[in-house]
Parts: structure tokens; sequence; C-alpha cells
């Protein structure tokens, strides 16, 4: 599959994503500039126009998400799963099998991992869920990275679905600090949003009871 260069020739370096890259990301190698660049066309020439419920694009999400990643420290693999964490569930023409040959093993598995629609021999999204976590627990990261920002963007579908979306939240919060509590170096951005995210969602759930 040959991936459509849909930012000109080449990436536009007035690009918004392209100047935060530059300033957020300045020393990162040419190889891991490439392969995000890579990720980024593949995420804007796939979702496209796509929009959410709020009227929002899917690529302001997918943005926020792999911005929060990198704020919190984590790997160059993290925030390219990040920028293509939607690209299965949205996109039926991008397979798994894609992403694991262009990006490797390790984003693609974190890209499957947020993917509800498609479990992949798997019986259930809830033991899909689970068997990635037993594989890396700092995954539950990403999934809170998106919710971080569905949260504070919401577009449910109903109330309802809201609160439930809060309760898992909830204790993907509580299990990603007993993840925490067993490292030594925690990233301070990473202790105070989530802090702020618990406080935000108790917030939530106690307005519902």
């Amino acid at each position: 599959m040959k991936l459509p260069r849909v930012i000109g020739n080449d990436i536009n370096e007035n690009d918004n994503f392209v100047r935060w890259l530059t300033v957020n990301m300045p020393n990162i190698t040419a190889e891991d500039k490439n392969k995000i660049y890579q990720a980024y066309i593949l995420a804007v020439s796939s979702h496209g126009l796509i929009c959410r419920r709020d009227g929002t694009s899917v690529m302001i999400h997918v943005e926020a998400t792999a911005k929060r990643l990198h704020r919190w420290g984590f790997n160059i693999d993290f925030f390219i799963a990040g920028l293509l964490h939607d690209i299965i569930e949205d996109c039926a023409h991008i397979k798994i099998e894609y992403i694991k040959k262009e990006f490797g093993d390790e984003v693609a598995d974190m890209v499957n991992f947020m993917s509800k629609n498609i479990n992949y021999g798997i019986l259930s999204y809830e033991l899909k869920v689970d068997h990635f976590l037993k594989k890396n627990p700092n995954y539950v990261f990403i999934r809170l990275a998106d919710q971080f920002h569905n949260v504070s963007n919401p577009s449910y579908s109903s109330y309802d679905s809201f609160i439930i979306n809060c309760r898992e939240i909830k204790w993907n919060i509580e299990f990603a600090i007993s993840i925490l509590s067993s490292y030594e170096n925690i990233n301070n951005n990473l202790k105070a949003d989530l802090y702020a995210f618990s406080q935000i969602i108790e917030d939530y759930l106690k307005a519902k009871s």
C-alpha cells in the first residue's frame, strides 16, 4: 500500500502539527521524525474529513492524544500509536497487519488494544483489553490519554454512556496509579494530570449519584 502524500510533495513545514513537532521534539532522530511524519500522513489521508459527534475533526483528537503521551514522557512508539489509535476503528481499508509492517509490533499492539470493533481472534473486546494489559500494563496510558481528551471535549451519544465511560476511566486511573507505585521516577506532568483527571471524574460521578 503506497501512502498518499496529501500535504504536498513532502511534509509542509507550515503545517501546525509539523511546527508543534519542531518546537516540542527538537532532538528526535531523523529516522523517528520520518516515522512520525509517515504516521501523520497516514492518519490525515485515512481519517480525511471525518468528524466526531461534537463536529470537530478526528485529527484534532488523535493529535491531542499523541501530544498528551509526549507530555507524559512516553516514547516515540506511544506517540505514533496516539496518532493512529482510531485508525482501525474508523477506516476499514487499514488493517492491523499494515500497521505492524510499517510501524512495528509495539505500535500495532497499542492500536489493536485501542480498537473496539475488531478483536482479531480474541473472543471479546474485554478479553482483548485484559490480554494486552497483561502483556504491557503501560498500555493503559494511551487509553487514558484518549479518554482525557474525550472528557475534556465531550461527544457522547447520551449522558448514561458518558457516566459508563467515567466509571471505566476511574478504573483505568486506579490501575495506572498501581503501576506507578512501583516506578522510581515518575513524570511530573503525568502525576499532575492523573490527579486532576481523577478529581474531574470523581466530581462527575458524585453529581450522578
